[in-house]
Order: C-alpha cells, then sequence, then structure tokens
C-alpha cells in the first residue's frame, strides 16, 4: 500500500510586517480510484499546521484504476499580496513511485462563500506557476507512460517551490473568514504502473504562505 503524507505548515492568521495571512484546511482531503479497502485521506489541522495522510492504496498492476487521484483542498485569506510554497522531504531511491511519477497541479481555484462582498474584487486573479495550472487528472498517456504538465520532480527536494501568487483576497478584519477567503486543490495523481515496490513509501511536503516578493 503506498502512502504518502503532506505535512502543510498553516501560518496563523498572525499580524505579519506586511499584512495578515492565512492558510488553512480547505476540506476534507479525497481520493478516487483507490482499490477496495484502502484507508480513507485524511486531513487534521491543528492551530497553526495540518497534516494530511494521503492513501493511493496498491498503484501496482493489480490495480483496476488507470490512475489513483488525491485532492487536498485550501484556504487562503490575506489582505495584502501573497505566495503560496512548497517544499518536499528527499526521497529514497526505491523500485516505487518516484517523485517524477506523481502528478502534481493546483486547480478549482473558487470563492469559499460565494457572493461574499467581503471578498475583494480580484481574489480570484490568482497566477498558478508553469506546468502546476494543468490538471494532472487529465493526463495523457505515451508509450505507456503519462505525460504530466508538472509532477513533484518540479519541487526539488529541500526547496521551497512557488505554485501559486495571489492579490488580497479582503480586508484585515476579515483574514481567516470564510467570507474573506477563497479555495484552491492541490491535486497528486499516480498511473499504476509495473512499480518493483508499492508499499511503505513516504513523502512530506510542507505547504507556507508567505508575503509575495
Amino acid at each position: 500500500m503506498l502512502f504518502l503524507a503532506l505535512i502543510c505548515v498553516f501560518p496563523n492568521s498572525a499580524k505579519a510586517q506586511t499584512g495578515k495571512f492565512s492558510l488553512t484546511s480547505g476540506g476534507y482531503a479525497a481520493a478516487a480510484g483507490t482499490k477496495s479497502g484502502t484507508p480513507p485521506s485524511v486531513q487534521s489541522p491543528s492551530g497553526t499546521k495540518a497534516v494530511v495522510n494521503l492513501q493511493f492504496g496498491d498503484v501496482s498492476p493489480r490495480s483496476a484504476s488507470s490512475k489513483v487521484i488525491c485532492t487536498v483542498p485550501i484556504k487562503i485569506s490575506s489582505d495584502k499580496a501573497y505566495k503560496i510554497e512548497i517544499k518536499r522531504a528527499d526521497l529514497a531511491e526505491t523500485g516505487g513511485p518516484r517523485p517524477k511519477d506523481i502528478g502534481f497541479g493546483v486547480t478549482n481555484v473558487r470563492a469559499a462563500f460565494p457572493g461574499s462582498h467581503q471578498l475583494s474584487g480580484s481574489a480570484l486573479a490568482v497566477s498558478v506557476a508553469g506546468g502546476f495550472a494543468s490538471n494532472p487528472s487529465a493526463v495523457t498517456m505515451s508509450g505507456g507512460l503519462p505525460q504530466f504538465a508538472a509532477t513533484l520532480e518540479n519541487i526539488p527536494s529541500g526547496v521551497g517551490t512557488t505554485v501559486l501568487n495571489g492579490p488580497a483576497t479582503t480586508v484585515p478584519s476579515s483574514v481567516g473568514q470564510d467570507e474573506g477567503s477563497i479555495l484552491a486543490d492541490l491535486v497528486f495523481v499516480i498511473v499504476p504502473q509495473y512499480f518493483d515496490v508499492t508499499d511503505n513509501m513516504n513523502l512530506a511536503l510542507t505547504v507556507t504562505i508567505t508575503p509575495a516578493e
């Protein structure tokens, strides 16, 4: 069984020198295409940090699914321009899935509270970096291999990589509230293949929100 641990560090809505920023859970992490019996993905926010355990299950040829998809919704709120960075831990060489085998994208940006008057008119005008704007669940195949626009290999281990930039979503008094927040989905996809090892794969990622440079 393949196990991926995503550690999201969510700075609390504390006043920073250049503004207020909040990044919290946007809902339950969800999985599609997992083998029957695979434990559900769980997102457990606690104060300023949330740990998301993504359960991909068996991604060997025994899997009946053409792809396994895990979706992690995040909630973003700020009174100044911000950026979202992801940092991943190194992954030991094994015969199982490598970072290049895990498609990644940021999708479905929307208002947390549709029609809210507290949400800035430009809140949804975000910029997703490079290939991260592509939905990996729409992956095509070539030569029996998935052709992802971006994968976790595009996020170097130990280095924060900006995946999304955005303008202020609301005024200071509404930072952290649904009415002043937007949601975005972090989507991870694996196409079951002839991996030598599909058990006990642990990969840690850190997600942060910081002021835009």
